[in-house]
């Protein structure tokens, strides 16, 4: 009796029985402007191009549609974009990515090297040149 209840509970848990979101491919290109960051989208996304002054310790959350909010989020969904979610900060040493939803990583760090460099994030991780 106690093992076929236990089974049961544990088969019936969200953790059992709870498939993955299929992740949906997304580009971002990140650079640096003279007072905060431009992101120009490349693939999956809404936006061609954001750019907005970015503050330490005050992050920015970004979607398939641009720059959003706790407030601001959009209810519909584009079966064209890739469904994501992210914020960005700036922090002492760089910035930092922590992933929402529709990401492989919960959170990503890095800095430009040189003044020209980009880095390109995914749905997958980020790559600095």
């Amino acid at each position: 009796m106690i093992f076929v209840l236990f089974t049961t509970l544990l088969i019936g848990t969200s953790s059992f029985s709870t498939k993955k979101p299929e992740l949906k491919d997304f580009k971002i290109i990140f650079q640096t402007t003279e007072n905060g960051l431009k992101l120009i989208g490349e693939k999956g996304t809404a936006f061609k191009e954001l750019t907005f002054t970015i503050k330490e310790n005050a992050p920015q959350g970004i979607d398939e549609f641009g720059m959003t909010t706790e407030e601001s989020k959009k209810d519909g969904k584009d079966e064209k974009l890739a469904d994501f979610e992210f914020t960005v900060e700036k922090t002492n040493n760089g910035f930092s990515l922590i992933g929402k939803k529709g990401t492989a990583w919960t959170k990503l760090g890095f800095t430009f090297g040189k003044k020209d460099s980009k880095a390109f994030v995914d749905q997958f991780g980020l790559t600095v040149k």
